[in-house]
């Protein structure tokens, strides 16, 4: 019995030196798997927000240049509010979606910060 014991904890202890050399090895690549994601999924993100807002820029400068152009009083200003107001949504989409030059520029604090949220929630 003693002597199965024995058996079962050396191959207990090889298994843990085998995944520890195998979390050692792969981690370089895991990390730069997760810097490579997260920099496209922010970038696709950033240019999502930026075309939107872009889009909500020309939208509102054409209404307001026809506004103008009718003598409409009233309608410059409800333009103008409105567009603040639909502007702000690709606005947040563009300031949250800024990591991506986060990564490239220090990947390391990305990596930490990225670590950091995950062992808090």
């Amino acid at each position: 019995m003693e002597q199965k014991l024995i058996e079962a904890y050396e191959s207990l202890l090889t298994n843990l030196t085998t995944i520890q050399d195998f979390v050692i090895e792969e981690t370089p690549i895991v990390l730069q798997q997760v810097l490579a994601w997260e920099f496209a999924v922010n970038l696709i993100w950033f240019i999502i927000g930026l075309v939107l807002l872009i889009t909500v820029i020309v939208v509102i400068v054409t209404l307001m240049k026809q506004a103008i152009k009718e003598n409409n009083d009233e309608a410059p200003l409800i333009i103008l509010i409105l567009g603040i107001f639909v502007g702000l949504f690709p606005l947040i989409i563009v300031i949250s979606a800024i990591d991506w030059l986060k990564i490239l520029i220090a990947p390391k604090i990305f990596l930490i910060e990225y670590l950091s949220n995950l062992i808090t929630g």
